[in-house]
């Protein structure tokens, strides 16, 4: 096992899967294990499915595991391949035409419910499942969903390198909806590069290869009555698919002194049921807990005929737990078996799969070595190993929401900028240290009148003081800044905050992170808390999905404290209008978004303090000013016409909008040094 600390934090963990209906595929049973196994650990754990069985949903509810089922409609249940071309367009359509939701939306959790949410299947869900503004998600790749509705990359039984145009244009979507993923799991190397290979593109998401772990629900029984004949078992699901025609085509007239064991469900049952009139072959039905764990004892070996590229494996998992050889094929090619060592792997045909029944039969010691090689291949399935990674990338993942944890990080070296006229000392002090609590590769710069007093106080948090007597908001920022002087050498990125208003711990590192992923974005933004004088919540604010683009023609909805920017980019398009005294960031955002988008994380990054003398507190001098800056886009970038046109339509949606992005009860504020930051 590696040497791992397991994490101590107990978290909110939701795990996300499109169905638990009887019977359970190896997705769904990897995420119920995983459940059971996190909830034995300490943590509170949610299971939300569109649909369940009663069965399931007890046993999970005697385990202290809440099942969560939220209806969508579909034609079909999500685990499932549907009955005809017409139900799976819609099903698939309604995937993709759900992107624009959120995980919120969706399961109708409420905000902040969880610390973090895991996806395994998303179908029926649809894709929005991916993207939250409050929930840091991680999703498991289990088969090729994300690239393929078939969940394969497979063509008339042949591995493809390029889908039709209909697949490829839906993983371009998909490709923009999992940029809102904190991270995807592979279980395999082979699996991540596949999907690369099939279009996903994974340069704007942190992906790793985490090898799933396993257990046996229930021990084998070394006792089991076993059979003097070589005994060959099959378990899954019964379909083409899973390669069970060309088992039986292989098993033919039948294999001396072997029988054929199959264990399973679906489509295929009564073709297995009328083999099984022979002596040599037997059908058991579906197998679970016990009944596998006794099918496994009295097995020689275990045959995977799979015609898909199957990302793991269970039943591969549980005969190497059992000490058994496996058969299987190029296809399906579970990484845990290895020609030779652990099993024999086959060209996906009858015949050779025939031939390695045989030898495998017929070979004592071949199979003797090849049961060796699965005892020693099981050390690698150990659960625990595996919890426990998951485990550290969780708790990586809450780290860019949790603000009092965030880890140390290398961070590119970031210029803030704090204008102050010096007439508010105690919020100033506040507002810089919650901005040099952001790390060390922080070069802080205070813009200040020559009147201002400060240069004791700039010292105690290693600031550096810049006088600008001229007038303007816009002007000391300008200042500070140092645009086009030298800074794009020392500087990758700028951000400024007012001398009444706070940066939360952490944020700076986050928003620098979402960035360097995605490197043709300007800017990022993220949630900001109102707050009084005191520092007690008002609301949050919530920067709405298409925010940057919806800004030409409507309010502007890009909170600017804690925003990041590239300082680059800054430098090209020449910094902060100076004739604007309160939408100049408005106008700012609306001109970097001609050159890059502008992009979210999904934590807080800020609080901005609404007092008497706020100089955005006039809600009509804002409004109008803001006006001024939309017309005047507009006009530059030559659509007025439409401008005006669709304005009076905006305007309902800004009222509409302005309501649904302030959360009253927004959660508590992120601690600092034991306490809430905005108490700082």
């Amino acid at each position: 096992m590696d040497d791992l600390t397991r994490p101590t934090k107990q978290l909110r963990i939701a795990q996300v899967t499109s169905a638990l209906l009887e019977h359970l595929g190896g997705a769904e049973q990897y995420c119920l294990a995983l459940s059971r196994w996190l909830h034995d650990q300490g943590h509170d754990v949610t299971i939300i499915t569109a649909a369940a069985s009663p069965s399931v949903i007890e046993s999970l509810s005697q385990a202290g595991i809440t099942v969560r089922v939220t209806r969508t409609w579909r034609p079909y249940p999500g685990n499932s391949r549907g009955p005809g071309i017409v139900s799976k367009l819609v099903f698939h359509g309604l995937d993709v035409a759900q992107a624009a939701r959120t995980f919120e939306s969706i399961t109708g959790v409420a905000d902040g419910s969880f610390d973090v949410v895991h996806v395994h299947r998303f179908q029926g869900f649809g894709l929005g499942i991916f993207r939250s503004s409050e929930h840091p998600i991680v999703h498991t790749v289990h088969d090729h969903a994300l690239v393929d509705t078939a969940t394969t990359g497979i063509r008339h039984n042949e591995v493809v390198s390029r889908l039709p145009v209909a697949q490829r244009a839906r993983t371009r979507i998909v490709n923009r909806v999992a940029r809102g993923l904190d991270s995807i799991v592979f279980p395999t190397e082979r699996i991540r590069d596949r999907h690369e290979a099939l279009g996903l593109d994974l340069s704007a998401v942190r992906s790793r290869v985490l090898p799933h772990g396993w257990l046996l629900e229930h021990p084998l029984d070394p006792q089991t009555d076993r059979s003097p004949e070589f005994t060959v078992l099959y378990l899954g699901k019964l379909a083409t698919a899973k390669g069970v025609e060309m088992l039986l085509d292989a098993w033919g007239e039948g294999i001396p002194n072997a029988r054929l064991v199959i264990g399973g469900a679906g489509e295929l049952a009564a073709p297995c049921v009328e083999a099984a009139e022979r002596a040599d072959i037997t059908y058991l039905g579906w197998l679970d807990g016990a009944a596998k764990s006794a099918a496994l004892s009295a097995a020689d070996c275990l045959v995977m005929p799979s015609l898909l590229a199957e990302s793991f494996g269970l039943v591969v998992a549980e005969a190497t737990l059992a000490g058994l050889p496996v058969i299987t094929n190029t296809i399906a090619a579970p990484h845990i078996v290895t020609d030779g060592v652990n099993g024999l792997v086959t060209a996906p045909s009858a015949e050779a799969l025939r031939h390695a029944l045989i030898s495998l039969a017929t070979d004592e010691a071949l199979g003797t070595r090849l049961g060796l090689g699965a005892k020693d291949r099981a050390a690698a399935l150990d659960f625990d190993t595996h919890g426990n990674r998951l485990l550290h990338l969780y708790e990586e993942v809450v780290c860019s929401m949790d603000m009092g944890s965030a880890p140390e990080r290398t961070m590119p070296q970031l210029l803030v900028v704090v204008p102050t006229l010096g007439t508010r000392p105690d919020w100033l002090k506040g507002t810089l240290r919650s901005v040099t609590a952001q790390g060390p590769a922080i070069h802080l710069r205070v813009v200040a009148p020559s009147s201002a007093d400060l240069a004791e106080l700039c010292g105690e948090h290693g600031a550096e003081l810049v006088r600008c007597d001229e007038p303007g908001l816009s002007r000391a920022l300008n200042v500070g800044l140092s645009l086009n002087q030298g800074g794009e050498d020392r500087f990758r990125y700028a951000a400024w905050i007012g001398d009444d208003d706070l940066l939360a711990p952490g944020s700076s590192a986050a928003a620098i992170e979402a960035l360097e992923r995605r490197p043709e974005a300007s800017a990022v933004v993220g949630r900001c808390r109102f707050i009084d004088a005191r520092g007690d919540t008002l609301y949050v604010f919530r920067t709405p999905p298409l925010a940057a683009w919806y800004s030409q023609f409507g309010s502007d909805f890009l909170p600017q404290p804690g925003s990041v920017f590239r300082y680059a980019v800054l430098c090209t398009v020449g910094g902060l209008d100076e004739t604007l005294h309160r939408a100049m960031d408005y106008d700012l955002f609306l001109r970097l978004r001609r050159v890059g988008p502008v992009i979210r994380v999904k934590r807080e990054v800020a609080a901005f303090r609404l007092h008497a003398s706020s100089i955005s507190v006039s809600r009509k001098l804002q409004d109008s000013e803001d006006d001024l800056v939309r017309l005047a886009n507009a006009s530059r970038h030559e659509f007025t016409g439409v401008y005006n046109a669709v304005r009076p339509v905006t305007r309902l949606i800004d009222k509409a909008l302005g309501r649904l992005v302030r959360a009253r009860r927004g959660g508590e504020p992120p601690r600092f040094e034991g306490r809430p930051y905005t108490s700082i």
